[in-house]
This record gives structure tokens, sequence and C-alpha cells, in this order.
């Protein structure tokens, strides 16, 4: 009892120190269980809704043409438990504009389905249900309402080429598969059977697909299922491979939870930085504490308490600070909880209602408490060494022979300045707590603008981390005259250049091992202007390939190392000349040569062109042209760059969010550490700064004593924790994304933003000195006396 007793008169006597290291460690507690309860909760939740809807393992997206021999093909494997086929209309291409919120147009890929269909599978549940169906009445995925804040009854107009209808909004639906548009480019919609009859019957054929929804056996490995059936479709004379779409469960979960993860991934680096920065102030706290109190100590070890009591004293003082700041952490972070729901629901299109995660309380609390204790354990431990003798002496027990660096009384230079640097010198405990703290906070301030910047300024690097190239238009035309057609299109006026590039999927062997990766066909790779390649080139020859990192990985193979690709007819073999890395198709990509692709299929026709242009405000200009000119043909001219905008704006917030978010902790944490450290200094140095201030300092001069003791470490800090971040800041974000695959980053850390972090820093640091420091002039030499 007496121990806790000695604990809660520490706590009042350090109040300052005390309160400082209550808020770091609330900050710390909030960051940490969100982060964890988020990445602990979000499998669950995704497997969870998708059982809830009685979601599909596999969907292949088909022309009517090919349905009944894809059918055939997947009973046959004998792994299909169920089957559902459902008649819809995929446009590549489409224009969404909130005419309620009077919300500029952006552009996406449309599903639209039947939402009288009967469906056992990928089940149609209606969020904010309407009172009244409509003729024009629309479903919309749930996360335009999360992200872009669409509202049931808004008027909506959706634009497919020249064609445009205008819909009310009837409510809002959810599908794991088409949650999010950067997982699937598309935006999976419902209109009721009238309208959705009207629709079909006046559509051109190549725009009618039919859904093929599959639900596997328990005991099916769906990507072992998948590489089987693309092989299955391969040799069939009757599929057209390039016509279809695959997509598998676990790939769209993976895809739907990544981004969330990773900004997750930040939250938790963060809160262990400030966690590193709490325990650094409390070993301060800790080591100043003792030496103001040593003669108390020595009193108490005099009256009879052993040094250990003392050292259990000092321990339990800080687990009682940790104990309620942790409590304070939760209750804060369970009332935050309803606007992380809706962060993590913008993010990922599917409702997240989060609840109080029992885990992730116990793994923060362990990992807080832990750290505290053992920090406060081993500083604590000096109590023992401290005999009453020794202590009663003011923990003098030897000599100084130490060198005064800046003698006062001989010193050619400003009296003041020596003063500060001879303080600044003496300090060393304080100056290595400062400047850790200083460094770390620079870094995660120059991480945070640059990520931000990377993003939303020059997207440059993360088009090449995502690996998606950046073109302005793409033309899809499977017919086989497309070759005459893709010419004719190169020719057009304000037409730059073109680039044939199709996607298919083909398996790959390597000895024992066998992949199936997405395969990228390119007639010339030099004309692409996003490069992911990392190490060798790109394919120049029929017999030349280029595997991503995690391609290479998981066949364990290297640059030079001979694949085997299956073939309609026969298998070809293939040197690895190239690694790339994006995050597109989760790192599953492998590259090609239009005349490699022709070894596997002779009859192999590009469907598909990159359409370059002299300016970007012609988009608009020649895709009517070329939609004007082709409308006999069932061609689809997409534009590339409003999707691509589309994609990248519903995840600004999120990043933007992130990015306050860690700046605003920065300058309150180097605030609090701040203020607390001077009022520590002036405590010490009461008794100096009234004699001096009796002898004839004034109080301005004193200030500038404090500026220079304490400016320089947070300076240099910044300094240190800039230049850090210049060569740190793509190798950690590479490590947050080594999940696809990714092994090195080439974000953007411009001097400017280096430069410009390092000044800001250190001018608040200054100014803030400045400030607190003005606790100085409540300080009089009639206070020694009292």
């Amino acid at each position: 009892m007496n121990l806790f007793m000695i604990a809660k008169s520490n706590i009042r006597k350090n109040r300052s120190v005390s309160f400082a290291l209550v808020i770091l460690i609330i900050i710390a507690t909030i960051l940490l269980y969100i982060g964890i309860s988020v990445i602990s909760d979000m499998s669950t939740l995704i497997d969870d809704r998708n059982t809830e809807l009685n979601g599909s393992d596999y969907l292949v997206t088909s022309p009517r043409e090919f349905s009944e021999q894809i059918i055939d093909v997947l009973y046959k494997t004998d792994k299909v438990e169920q089957l559902e086929v459902e008649n819809s209309i995929l446009r590549d291409s489409a224009q969404f504009r909130n005419i309620t919120m009077k919300e500029k147009s952006q552009t996406m890929g449309l599903i639209l389905l039947d939402a009288d269909e009967k469906r056992d599978m990928s089940k149609l549940n209606i969020i904010d249900e309407g009172i009244e169906k409509l003729p024009n009445s629309i479903i919309l995925p749930y996360f335009l309402k999360t992200s872009n804040g669409y509202q049931t009854g808004d008027e909506i107009l959706i634009t497919c080429g020249v064609e445009s209808n205008e819909y009310i909004i009837y409510g809002f639906a959810e599908d794991v598969l088409f949650a999010v548009p950067s997982n699937f480019s598309y935006y999976k919609c419902f209109v009721f059977h009238d309208k959705f009859k009207e629709l079909y019957e006046n559509e051109m054929e190549a725009v009618k697909i039919d859904m093929i929804k599959a639900k596997l056996t328990p005991d099916t490995d769906i990507t072992l299922f998948g590489t089987e059936l693309i092989k299955s479709f391969n040799q069939s004379d009757k599929i057209d491979t390039a016509r279809i779409s695959l997509v598998d469960y676990p790939s769209m979960k993976a895809g739907v939870s990544t981004f969330v993860i990773i900004l997750m991934a930040i939250i938790i680096v963060f809160s262990l930085i400030i966690m590193l920065i709490t325990l650094t102030i409390m070993r301060f706290a800790i080591i100043t504490h003792i030496e103001e109190s040593i003669k108390n100590i020595g009193s108490m070890e005099a009256l009879g308490y052993t040094g250990r009591q003392l050292m259990y004293a000092n321990v339990i003082q800080f687990i009682m600070i940790t104990l309620l700041a942790t409590g304070i952490g939760f209750v804060i972070a369970f009332a935050c909880t309803g606007a992380v729901a809706n962060a993590v629901s913008s993010s990922i299109g599917l409702r997240w209602i989060g609840g109080i995660n029992i885990a992730a309380i116990l793994i923060s609390m362990l990992v807080i408490l832990i750290s505290v204790t053992l920090i406060a354990y081993m500083v604590s431990k000096k109590i023992r060494r401290i005999s009453p003798v020794v202590a009663l002496r003011n923990g003098i027990d030897t000599h100084n022979f130490k060198k005064n660096h800046f003698p006062l009384a001989r010193t050619p230079w400003n009296v003041n300045v020596v003063a500060g640097l001879k303080s600044l010198v003496q300090s060393t405990k304080q100056n290595i707590t400062v400047f850790i703290v200083v460094a770390l906070m620079s870094f995660v301030t120059v991480f945070s603008f640059a990520i931000n910047y990377n993003f939303n300024t020059d997207d440059t690097a993360f088009i090449k981390l995502i690996g998606t190239e950046k073109t302005d238009i793409a033309v899809v035309y499977t017919s086989k005259d497309a070759d005459k057609v893709f010419t004719e299109i190169s020719q057009m006026e304000h037409v730059r250049k073109t680039v044939k590039y199709s996607d298919n999927e083909r398996i790959i062997t390597f000895r024992d091992k066998e992949f199936t990766p997405s395969i990228s066909v390119c007639d010339d790779f030099s004309q692409l202007e996003v490069k992911t390649i990392t190490d060798g080139r790109y394919p120049i020859h029929d017999n030349e390939i280029a595997l991503s990192s995690l391609v290479l990985e998981t066949l364990d193979a290297k640059l030079g190392d001979v694949v085997t690709l299956k073939g309609k007819e026969q298998d070809q073999e293939f040197i690895i000349v190239g690694i790339t890395q994006q995050i597109n198709n989760l790192g599953r990509k492998a590259s090609i040569t239009e005349e490699g692709m022709k070894r596997l299929e002779p009859e192999f026709i590009p469907f598909q062109i990159f359409v370059y242009l002299d300016n970007e405000g012609d988009i608009l200009t020649v895709k009517g042209s070329i939609e004007d000119r082709y409308k006999d043909l069932e061609l689809v001219v997409i534009n590339i760059m409003e999707i691509f905008s589309s994609t990248q704006a519903s995840f600004n917030n999120a990043i933007i969010l992130v990015c306050v978010s860690c700046i605003i902790i920065t300058l309150c944490i180097i605030t609090i550490i701040t203020y607390m450290l001077i009022k520590i200094k002036l405590l010490k140095e009461k008794i100096s700064i009234g004699i001096s201030k009796a002898i004839g300092y004034t109080t301005r001069q004193l200030i500038s004593q404090v500026i220079v003791s304490f400016s320089p470490v947070c300076i240099f800090g910044a300094l240190v924790g800039s230049l850090m971040a210049m060569y740190l800041v793509n190798p950690a974000l590479a490590s947050m994304l080594s999940i696809s695959g990714i092994r090195n980053c080439d974000l953007i850390v411009s001097p400017t933003l280096i430069i410009t972090t390092f000044a800001s820093i250190a001018l608040f640091s200054v100014l803030l000195t400045a400030i607190v420091s003005l606790r100085i002039r409540k300080i009089t030499p009639l206070q020694l006396f009292e």
C-alpha cells in the first residue's frame, strides 16, 4: 500500500510529465486499436458479407455465343456445386452524373442487371430502400453511397455513347466481386424488369453478356480450379478466351481489402512511433526525477525503504498512468467507431459496422503496458545503486573532471549565446530525447506529404506502382478485321500513336510448379508510357517473357530461366528476360509479345488498342469521331483517362485524411514535448535563473539563452529526420506493399518538400521554445528566499 502512496505522490509532483505521457499514450492507444481492429475484422467482414449474399466462388462473364460451352466445361470439372446464369448488359465505358448533387460526371464501366430476376447466388439485398418503385428506378453499388455521398431519391444521369437515361436512385446493393472500382472497373447496377427488357432488346449483341456464377464444392482449391478451367478454355476451339473474363472470390477479396490494410498498417506504424517517443520521454522523465529527488530517495532509504521498493514504486507510477491513459484511449476509440466505419466502408464498398474488438483491446493493452513496464523497470534500476551517503551529497560520488568547453569568464562572444551553448552541452539526456522525437516526427511529416503529393498532385510514381497504362482512349474490337480498323484509327487526326495491348490468361509452368497470371500481350512494349520493369527488359522476341516478382517467387524462378506456357495446340518455352512489379491484378502479371502469343494461339488477333492523343483535351472529340465512323460495328471506345481519374478519386479522401491526421498529431506531439521539457528545465534551473536576474540579466536575455540551449537540437533533429525520409520513404512503402510483390518504390520526394518540412518544423520548434520560455518572467529573485 505504501508503494502505491509513493507512486501517487510522484505523479502529483510531476503533473506536467504525467499529463504529457497520458496524452501520448491516449493517441497511441486510439491509433493502435483502430489499426488492429480494422485489420483483424476485415477478413471476417468480407467473408460474412459474401456468405450473407451467397456470393459466387467463381464468375465468368461471356458473350452469349460461348455460354453453353462454358457451362459444359464447368460441369465437367465435377467441382461445381451450384450454377446460375444471368443476362446482363455490359458497357466498358459509361458516364455517371448525380444531377441532384450537381456532380461532375465520372466515367466507369457499367454492368446492368434485372432487379426482378430470381437469383439464389449473389442475392440482391437493397440498402436504404426507396418507398416507391418507378419505371426509371435504379439500384446502385453501395460504394457510391459511402464514397460519393449518393442518397436514395437522387436523380442520376447515365450516358453510354450517345444514349442517355435519367434514373431515380431506389437504393444500394453490395457485392464483394464488384465492391470497389479499383478492383473491377465496373459499377454493378440494377433496374426493374420492364426497363431492363427495353434496354436489353435495344442493345447491340456485343454488350449482351451472360454472367455465369458458380459455387464450388467446399474442398475445392479455387486457385487450382481456375488454372484447370483456363486450361480447358484454351483447349476449346469454340471459346474465344480473349472475349471472356474470369473472376474468383479470393482474388477479389484480397483486392477489396488491400488498400485499407495498407492504410491501417501506416496507422499502426505511426502509433508505434508515438509509443517509441513516449518511451523515450518516459526514460528522460525517470532519470530527471531520480536526479531531482535524490535527497528524498536517500532519506527514505535511511528510514528503512529498500532501493528495490522505491524502484517498484516508480514502476507502479507509470503503470497507473498507462492504465488510465489506455482506458481513456479505448473509450475515445469506441466513440470514433462511427467515423472509422464510414471511412472503411467508403474504401471497401461494403458495410463495416464497427464494434468492440476484444482481441484488439488485449493486443493494444499488452503492447503498450509491457513496453512501458519494461522501460520503467530498466531505467528505475538506477535507484538501487543510490546509497544514502551519495544521495545526501546530492548524487556527487566523485569529482567532475570534464572539460569546460564554454568558459563564461574568458569568452570573447556574446555571453547569452555562450551560456545557452553551455547549457546545451550539459543537457545530454534531454538533447537525445528531443533529437529522437523531432527526427521521427520530421520523418512522419515528410512521409505523409510525399504520399499525398504522389497520389493527388503528381501521380506518375503511383501509376507505375499500380501498373496501369495511362493512355487517353482504349478501343476494343473483337473481329477478324480488327487489324485494319486499328490501323485506320492510328491515322486519324489528333492521334499521336497507338499500341496494341490485350490481356489473356495462360498457365505458366516451371519444373514442378505452375501459376496462372494475367498475361499482357503487346506489339511493342517500348511504346508504353508506364514502365513496370525493375530488372532486365521487356520482351522483344517471340520466345521471351517478363514476369512479375510475385510470379517469379511463386514459381521459384529467376532471370534467364526457361518457363513453359500452355498453348492451344502445343506448349511453348519462353526465356525470362525481365522482372516487373505492379499492384494491378494483385501483382500476378506476365508479359509477352504479339508474335509470342501467336506461337501459343496461331489464330490470335489483338482485340484492343491504346490510343494516345496530341492533347488530352481532344479525348471527347476523338472518341466521338471513332464512334461515328464505326457506328455500324460492334466496337467499344473507352475513355481511360476519365475511368482512371474516377477510380483514383475514390481514394483521395482516405489518403488526405490519413496524411492530415499524421501531420496534426506530429505538431501536437512536438508541442507537448517542447512544453514539458522546457518546463522541467526551468524548474531544475529555477535557482540559477533567479540568481541570474539578481545580478542583472533581463528576462529577454534569459529567454534567448533557453532558445540557444534548446533550438539547435530541434533544428538538427528536423534536418536528420527530413534527410532520413529522403532515403527511407520508398523502402518503407515497399515493405508495406510487399504483399503485392512490390520490391521497390520510386515516389517523388522532392528537395523542396525536404527543405519545406525541415524549415517548418525547425521554425515551429524555435517559436514554441520562445513562447514556453516566457514562463521565465514569473521567476523572481525574491522566490529564492520563500
